[in-house]
Protein backbone atom coordinates (compact mmCIF):
# COMPACT_ATOMS: atom_id res chain seq x y z
CA UNK A 1 0.00 0.00 0.00
CA UNK A 2 1.44 3.12 -1.13
CA UNK A 3 -1.69 5.37 -1.43
CA UNK A 4 -4.46 6.05 0.97
CA UNK A 5 -7.22 8.49 -0.37
CA UNK A 6 -8.78 11.04 2.37
CA UNK A 7 -11.61 12.97 0.64
CA UNK A 8 -12.44 15.83 3.63
CA UNK A 9 -15.10 18.77 3.89
CA UNK A 10 -17.49 16.57 2.43
CA UNK A 11 -20.18 18.32 4.09
CA UNK A 12 -19.74 21.15 1.61
CA UNK A 13 -20.41 19.04 -1.47
CA UNK A 14 -23.93 19.79 -2.04
CA UNK A 15 -24.56 17.79 -5.42
CA UNK A 16 -26.48 14.71 -5.36
CA UNK A 17 -23.76 13.14 -6.96
CA UNK A 18 -21.11 12.43 -4.24
CA UNK A 19 -21.31 9.01 -4.28
CA UNK A 20 -20.55 8.75 -8.27
CA UNK A 21 -17.96 11.24 -8.02
CA UNK A 22 -16.18 9.46 -4.94
CA UNK A 23 -16.32 6.18 -7.35
CA UNK A 24 -15.29 7.69 -10.30
CA UNK A 25 -12.76 9.46 -8.49
CA UNK A 26 -10.44 6.20 -7.05
CA UNK A 27 -11.12 3.95 -9.64
CA UNK A 28 -9.60 6.28 -11.93
CA UNK A 29 -6.91 6.61 -9.57
CA UNK A 30 -6.60 2.77 -9.31
CA UNK A 31 -7.20 2.82 -5.57
CA UNK A 32 -8.65 -0.21 -3.60
CA UNK A 33 -11.87 0.97 -2.38
CA UNK A 34 -10.71 -0.08 1.08
CA UNK A 35 -7.48 2.57 0.71
CA UNK A 36 -10.07 5.37 0.24
CA UNK A 37 -11.72 7.59 2.72
CA UNK A 38 -14.84 9.86 3.18
CA UNK A 39 -14.56 12.15 6.43
CA UNK A 40 -15.79 15.40 7.91
CA UNK A 41 -13.83 17.51 9.73
CA UNK A 42 -14.90 19.48 12.76
CA UNK A 43 -15.92 23.00 12.32
CA UNK A 44 -14.47 26.09 14.30
CA UNK A 45 -18.26 26.32 15.79
CA UNK A 46 -17.73 22.86 17.36
CA UNK A 47 -13.93 23.15 18.56
CA UNK A 48 -15.09 26.80 20.44
CA UNK A 49 -18.39 24.87 21.79
CA UNK A 50 -17.00 22.03 23.22
CA UNK A 51 -19.05 19.32 21.39
CA UNK A 52 -18.38 16.24 22.39
CA UNK A 53 -16.26 14.34 19.67
CA UNK A 54 -18.69 11.39 20.07
CA UNK A 55 -21.22 13.58 19.07
CA UNK A 56 -19.15 14.81 16.18
CA UNK A 57 -18.37 11.52 15.10
CA UNK A 58 -22.42 10.72 15.05
CA UNK A 59 -23.12 13.37 13.28
CA UNK A 60 -20.37 12.66 11.20
CA UNK A 61 -21.51 9.10 9.83
CA UNK A 62 -25.58 10.82 9.79
CA UNK A 63 -24.28 13.01 6.66
CA UNK A 64 -21.92 10.56 4.98
CA UNK A 65 -24.93 8.39 5.01
CA UNK A 66 -27.01 10.72 3.75
CA UNK A 67 -24.41 11.36 1.16
CA UNK A 68 -24.27 7.90 0.04
CA UNK A 69 -27.96 7.39 0.30
CA UNK A 70 -29.12 3.94 -0.55
CA UNK A 71 -25.95 3.21 -2.66
CA UNK A 72 -24.05 -0.37 -1.75
CA UNK A 73 -20.59 1.61 -0.68
CA UNK A 74 -17.16 -0.32 -0.69
CA UNK A 75 -14.84 2.69 0.16
CA UNK A 76 -14.94 3.80 3.84
CA UNK A 77 -16.81 6.36 5.73
CA UNK A 78 -15.72 8.54 8.60
CA UNK A 79 -12.70 9.19 10.45
CA UNK A 80 -13.04 5.93 13.11
CA UNK A 81 -12.57 3.79 9.86
CA UNK A 82 -9.57 6.29 8.82
CA UNK A 83 -7.53 6.27 11.93
CA UNK A 84 -8.26 2.46 12.22
CA UNK A 85 -6.43 2.03 8.50
CA UNK A 86 -3.78 4.35 9.50
CA UNK A 87 -3.30 2.30 12.75
CA UNK A 88 -3.24 -0.85 11.49
CA UNK A 89 -0.68 0.19 8.14
CA UNK A 90 1.77 1.63 11.03
CA UNK A 91 1.33 -1.74 12.74
CA UNK A 92 2.57 -3.47 9.78
CA UNK A 93 5.28 -1.01 8.94
CA UNK A 94 6.65 -1.49 12.33
CA UNK A 95 6.16 -4.95 12.11
CA UNK A 96 8.29 -5.04 8.73
CA UNK A 97 11.17 -3.19 10.21
CA UNK A 98 11.50 -4.77 13.61
CA UNK A 99 13.51 -7.45 12.54
CA UNK A 100 16.27 -5.43 10.74
CA UNK A 101 16.04 -2.89 13.95
CA UNK A 102 16.93 -5.78 16.25
CA UNK A 103 19.84 -7.18 14.26
CA UNK A 104 21.60 -3.19 14.21
CA UNK A 105 20.61 -3.20 17.68
CA UNK A 106 22.21 -6.10 18.69
CA UNK A 107 25.48 -5.41 16.05
CA UNK A 108 25.91 -2.25 17.68
CA UNK A 109 26.12 -3.99 21.22
CA UNK A 110 28.47 -6.14 20.06
CA UNK A 111 30.62 -3.04 19.11
CA UNK A 112 29.91 -1.55 22.17
CA UNK A 113 31.11 -4.46 24.35
CA UNK A 114 34.49 -5.23 22.33
CA UNK A 115 35.08 -1.41 22.84
CA UNK A 116 34.38 -2.09 26.39
CA UNK A 117 36.34 -4.53 26.91
CA UNK A 118 38.84 -2.73 25.48
CA UNK A 119 39.34 -0.43 27.53
CA UNK A 120 40.69 -1.82 30.58
CA UNK A 121 39.69 -2.07 34.47
CA UNK A 122 38.31 0.54 35.90
CA UNK A 123 39.81 3.13 38.35
CA UNK A 124 38.31 3.37 41.59
CA UNK A 125 40.82 5.55 43.06
CA UNK A 126 41.16 9.33 42.58
CA UNK A 127 45.14 8.76 42.80
CA UNK A 128 45.38 5.62 41.14
CA UNK A 129 43.87 7.79 38.05
CA UNK A 130 46.13 10.98 38.56
CA UNK A 131 49.07 8.43 38.53
CA UNK A 132 47.61 6.99 35.34
CA UNK A 133 47.14 10.45 33.66
CA UNK A 134 50.51 11.11 34.55
CA UNK A 135 51.93 8.18 32.91
CA UNK A 136 50.20 8.76 30.07
CA UNK A 137 51.42 12.22 29.23
CA UNK A 138 54.77 11.58 30.13
CA UNK A 139 54.63 8.80 27.27
CA UNK A 140 53.63 11.48 24.83
CA UNK A 141 56.20 13.79 26.14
Amino acid sequence: LRTMLCITKVDLYKEDSFHEKVEKTFTSMRLKPEHVFCVRNRSEGENRGGVSLTKIREEEMDLLRKKTGDHAIEYQLGVKSLSKALVKRQCQEIHSILPLTLKKIQKLENSLDIEYQNLGQPMNNAGVCRGRIIQLVDLCS
